[in-house]
């Protein structure tokens, strides 16, 4: 053992030696004049190991281990750079030093690979933008490397922005118009669909392919005039149950309108929607219900959203999402929580002896012993004592949190403590298990706003204030807290930096004890002498403030996402105007303008006041320095 690893690792000390000398100028490694180095090592007539030359033996082993992971790691920096000659060269000398080394050899397969990949790359380079074919080819070298490489950034980069192109030109194959853009006027009575269609073909120059399950009997009335040729085809399908594909700028289809010729007729598109702010089962809920798409996919890890239907729903699907992915309005409250705590305390009076005692003698009493009691065997402690004590605190409690929420959502703030409650059980058997429970006690505090429209926050408040009391021991041994609660539910409707305050909070107690002689200390005036009196008054008030600042204001949905056309019921997202034309709906937004007519521009929206962000109060001098510097430093 001691032999072979002292030959590997003298191979791989030539190894790097020589791999430095191909780093700073030489083109290859000599492996040849490493293997004569190490040759000279192998002698038939080495001494038989002895147990001295175990610690030589772990040397070697770790010199071994240390020179493989620095060959390693100039292969592995040689790829992150892209010399593929230099690491095929540190793969191969590994390889060379052990033929069987996995790394060496998934090395040796990847500098392959990656040749191969430059290749590919090089070829769809010099095919992208010549052609639609040469760019489908140039598409499948690039989805070649990324199968192999995912991570390979300039070929993800490069199929990245053929696939943006690709999907342009599909979208706007998707958009087409008729080139036909004069107005016409038709009029027709109980006449041939046939008929109708050749006129329509010979006075435009529009080509009309009709499905062959149109009947040649059908009869069409059509009266419209002035009218755009497109809106002319789309009334005259509907009317009769059919439906329109244009093909080009001067082809279209008819079809009957049912569910076999829909499917084999109608192009569908995938779209995915990444939410920034919704959650992606309600707006999934939300394109069912008011859009009718069936086929919708919902992922709440990216958040994204995947729906499979017409070109002309993804575009009443892109405006229903952006009027709902809005963020959440936040507000940052500013609460002062104040207790006032006043304590008084008066003890006067004396205190005399209260019992007598009957003193034993050392073997016990007896009964007869009773019968001769006399002032000998009564003891009395006459320690009497006069007090005059008097005692005033005063404690004021303030917390002062700023805490930021969402619209809507909870704030809970707790300060105080957690009391612990000792429950024992004792089952049939007689063993006896202890569960401990924690309660809060002190200061809780839960707010739930909800901010309007008009810049005013109502506020939902929950105010909880206990304090433990007095400790009381069970007959199993358990300890259990008397615990005084004070609470307050109400809801405020408050403006935007507005402060209330909550009072009223107020417990009141007033004590008195006496400890008096029975009979002496009932005297009148004397009876001060023989009588301990003990006064305490306690008064506590809870009071809470608090001031709401909006920091990110309720947005409502621009007017073009609030009411949009969306079609009849039956065909959404179609009418007399697609909304995959080039105008979009914006013409579909002008209420009652005849048919065909243009769509007059609406007038540009005022621009909305702006409202300075941030929370509007005064900075204390440190931090205003504080942040003077940083600028400075800016």
């Amino acid at each position: 053992m001691n032999y072979q690893q002292t030959y590997r690792c003298t191979r791989l000390s030539a190894l790097m030696l020589a791999l430095l000398l191909s780093a700073t100028g030489c083109d290859t490694i000599n492996v040849f004049s490493m293997s004569a180095l190490t040759k000279k090592i192998r002698t038939k007539d080495e001494p038989t190991q002895s147990s001295e030359q175990a610690p030589d033996k772990i040397n070697a082993i770790k010199q071994y281990n240390a020179e493989v992971i620095k060959l390693l790691k100039t292969a592995d920096d040689a790829l992150n750079r892209g010399d593929l000659d230099l690491a095929e060269q540190s793969f191969q000398a590994l390889k060379t030093l052990d033929a069987n080394h996995l790394r060496a050899a998934e090395g040796l397969r990847d500098v392959s690979a990656r040749r191969i990949h430059l290749t590919l790359l090089d070829e769809a380079k010099s095919l992208l933008g010549k052609s639609d074919d040469q760019d489908k080819i140039a598409a499948a070298k690039l989805r070649s490397i990324l199968v192999e490489n995912p991570n390979h950034t300039e070929a993800r980069a490069l199929y990245k922005d053929l696939i943006t192109k690709q999907d342009a030109k599909r979208a706007e194959m998707l958009r087409k118009r008729l080139s036909y853009k004069n107005p016409v006027s038709l009029q027709f009575r109980d006449v041939g669909l046939k008929v109708i269609i050749e006129s329509l073909s010979k006075g435009t120059g529009v080509n009309f392919i009709l499905d062959q399950e149109i009947s040649s009997t059908q009869k069409a009335t059509l009266f419209v005039n002035n009218v755009m040729l497109e809106n002319a085809i789309e009334l005259l399908a509907q009317t009769n149950q059919l439906r329109m594909k244009i093909l080009n700028e001067n082809s279209v289809v008819l079809y009957p309108n049912n569910p076999t010729k829909i499917r084999e007729y109608q192009d569908l598109v995938i779209r995915s929607f990444f939410l920034e702010y919704a959650e992606p089962k309600l707006i999934g809920s939300l394109l069912t219900s008011m859009l009718g798409i069936k086929q919708v996919q919902t992922d709440d890890r990216l958040p994204m959203i995947m729906i499979k239907d017409t070109e002309d729903i993804m575009g009443l699907a892109e405006k229903l999402i952006a009027s709902q992915d809005i963020p959440d309005p936040e507000v940052m409250l500013e609460l002062e929580v104040l207790e006032v705590k006043r304590t008084r305390n008066l003890d006067i009076g004396a205190t005399w002896p209260n019992q007598l005692t009957l003193i034993s003698p050392a073997a016990g009493l007896t009964l007869r012993s009773l019968e001769n009691i006399n002032r000998d065997k009564i003891g009395v402690s006459p320690n009497p004592s006069v007090v005059f004590n008097g005692k005033d605190s005063d404690v004021n409690l303030l917390a002062n949190p700023r805490i930021r929420v969402k619209n809507k959502d909870k704030a809970r703030i707790h300060i105080g403590d957690r009391v612990p409650i000792i429950t024992s059980n004792v089952s049939s058997t007689g063993v006896i298990s202890e569960n401990v429970q924690y309660i809060d006690a002190g200061l809780k505090l839960e707010v739930e706003p909800n901010i309007s429209l008009g810049g005013d926050v109502n506020i939902k408040v929950n105010l909880d204030v206990s304090s433990i009391g007095t400790a009381t021991k069970t007959n199993s041994g358990s300890v259990v807290y008397q615990i005084g609660t004070r609470s307050t539910n109400t809801q405020l409707r408050l403006k935007d930096g507005e402060t209330q305050v909550l009072a009223g909070l107020i417990s009141d107690e007033d004590r008195k004890n006496v400890s008096k002689l029975p009979g002496l200390g009932d005297l009148p005036l004397l009876g001060r002498l023989f009588s301990n009196h003990g006064d305490e008054k306690t008064k506590t008030e809870i009071v809470l403030s608090i001031t709401p600042h909006i920091i990110r204001e309720k947005n409502t949905p621009s007017a073009e996402l609030a009411e949009y056309w969306i079609g009849s019921e039956a065909q959404a997202g179609r009418s007399f105007k697609a909304p995959t034309t080039q105008e979009g709906l914006a013409k579909m937004f002008t209420v009652g303008r005849p048919l065909g007519a243009p769509a007059t521009p609406a007038a540009p929206a005022a621009a909305p006041a702006e409202k300075p962000q941030g929370l509007n109060v005064p900075l204390s001098p440190e931090l205003s320095s504080a942040i003077e510097r940083i600028r400075n430093i800016r």
